[in-house]
């Protein structure tokens, strides 16, 4: 105790960023245990200034006798511990994040101030104070340097004194501030900040013109459509089916276009790569003349027209593993514009259960986007026949953002051919 205690400052009256410095000079020439007591409190918690405000800390003016004018202070540690328990001053201080009163137990027991439980106060502290906690009582040890004792000249032992060597620490203190440890972004996050980031883009800007090269952000709302969710009811039908070339009749491109009325599309990127395109019809006799108006019955008799890769044969390969097979096919269905669906307006849904889908526009005309498998893609768009509309939907098996762009490099849907 000193002997003008009583005249310490109490509260001591300083900003709590000034506070811990004071303390830990104060307590420099004694060092160990007091001191990185003081260090542990100033480092990982807000208690020293609790502890000033509630009159557990007691600030003095440098001793004349200090040569180095260090600051005094007084600490009561065993009076603070115990205001902390139900009733005391500091009860309420431990309901505030940064104020754990493990670690102000902790602190007291490295400054002398009582015995510790360890068991108790050491068994739920997290990875950053733990770390604090093992710098502290690093600190308050003789750990920091090597003793021995001298020898003369000869190799024998001096039988005096004691040398000191400079030690390194074993945990150093924690440079930065602690920080509220926070979940590291999982593989998944970043993926769903650019879909929301795409879906937004395709709500503000429905039905983008679109030519080549794609715009950046119409490659990210193409590249986020997911797949089905699971199996097309539409497709059960076909499971079962013969091969392409069994099941329907071969027909010539002229023959589709004379029932038509319309030039059959040719992607010339698939024929350019190889590919080479056969036609077929459901009907197994002659295809019904264009004059003749078309029964509803009929409506729903598509033609179809396959790109073939080469080395396919369409004799072998069944419907519902055409698209597997590398076919790309175009459904191609006429209907009297009064039996037309109504019109569902711009929509883009990235994750539809039936695949996700958009709508853009080439060269004016509407084509929507529908991502219809793991590596295969559906592309829609009409034709106006005056009092008939033509339904052109073609499936290819590529991502979307490639199926796109053959649909682009072939002059598909704005070329009449």
């Amino acid at each position: 105790m000193w002997e003008d205690e009583d005249e310490f400052a109490c509260p001591s009256g300083l900003p709590p960023e000034e506070l811990g410095g004071v303390l830990v000079r104060a307590h420099d020439e004694v060092g160990g245990g007091r001191q990185a007591a003081v260090e542990l409190l100033r480092r990982r918690t807000g208690w020293l200034a609790s502890m000033d405000a509630a009159g557990f800390i007691a600030i003095g003016a440098p001793s004349p006798r200090d040569p180095d004018q260090r600051p005094r202070a007084v600490v009561r540690w065993a009076e603070a511990v115990a205001a902390t328990e139900y009733g005391g001053v500091l009860h309420d201080e431990v309901r505030h994040p940064g104020k754990d009163p493990r670690l102000l137990r902790i602190a007291a027991g490295l400054a002398g101030a009582g015995p510790v439980d360890l068991a108790d106060v050491l068994s739920g502290l997290d990875h950053e104070t733990t770390r604090y906690v093992l710098a502290a009582v690093e600190s308050s040890t003789q750990a920091h340097v090597q003793y021995y004792s001298p020898r003369l000249p000869d190799g024998r032992d001096g039988f005096y004194g004691m040398g000191g060597v400079p030690m390194p620490r074993i945990v150093e203190w924690p440079l930065a501030e602690p920080s509220t440890w926070q979940q590291p972004e999982l593989a998944l996050w970043p993926a769903r900040v650019a879909e929301e980031a795409a879906a937004a883009w395709a709500v503000a800007n429905p039905e983008p013109e679109v030519s080549l090269p794609l715009a950046a952000e119409v490659v990210e709302v193409l590249r986020h459509l997911r797949r089905p969710g699971g199996m097309r009811g539409g497709g059960l039908g076909l499971w079962g089916r013969g091969a392409i070339a069994q099941e329907l009749r071969r027909r010539t491109s002229r023959e589709l276009a004379d029932r038509l009325g319309l030039p059959v599309p040719e992607l010339s990127a698939l024929t350019e790569a190889g590919y080479r395109r056969e036609c077929f019809s459901w009907e197994a006799g002659e295809l019904p003349d264009r004059a003749v108006p078309l029964l509803r019955e009929e409506e729903h008799r598509p033609v179809f027209v396959c790109w073939v890769p080469p080395g396919v044969s369409l004799d072998e390969v069944p419907f519902h593993q055409e698209v597997g097979s590398g076919v790309a096919t175009l459904t191609i269905v006429v209907r009297r514009r009064d039996a037309d669906h109504t019109d569902p307006g711009p929509t883009t849904d990235l994750h539809s259960a039936a695949g996700g889908r958009t709508l853009v526009r080439v060269g004016g005309h509407r084509v929507g986007i529908q991502r219809s498998g793991r590596t295969s893609t559906r592309l829609g768009w009409r034709r106006d026949l005056g009092d008939e509309t033509a339904h052109l939907v073609l499936e290819v098996p590529l991502r979307p953002v490639e199926a796109l762009d053959v649909l682009l490099r072939s002059g598909i849907p704005s070329a009449r051919g």
